[in-house]
């Protein structure tokens, strides 16, 4: 597995084809589901855009990481298509990419 900044390679990569894939985690939906009640009480608190306040980009990070298992299993199987897939993965926050390393490094 390599590490590069998407800035670094992104004039060496094709033109991107975008797959939205939904991750079943039922762990992530729980965490989302509670925060999604605390942001209808902050709401009435300030006019501050709700993605913007910390718990929220708090609960952005830990679901990311929640699912981080579910993609790694994912990444698994488009590695072991027979097709040999080559699979780029960008990530937002560094602890979920920590986390994808972590499972997929003796891949």
């Amino acid at each position: 597995m390599i590490r590069r900044e998407k800035s670094h390679v992104q004039a060496q990569l094709p033109p991107k084809v975008r797959h939205v894939l939904s991750i079943d985690c039922p762990a992530a939906t729980m965490l989302w589901s509670k925060l999604e009640a605390q942001q209808a009480e902050a709401a009435k608190a300030g006019p501050a855009p709700a993605q913007h306040r910390p718990e929220m980009v708090q609960a952005y990070m830990d679901t990311g990481v929640l699912k981080a298992d579910a993609v790694a299993d994912l990444v698994r199987r488009l590695l072991g298509a027979p097709a040999r897939l080559k699979v780029l993965v960008f990530g937002h926050h560094r602890a979920v990419l920590d986390r994808l390393e972590e499972l997929l490094r003796h891949e």
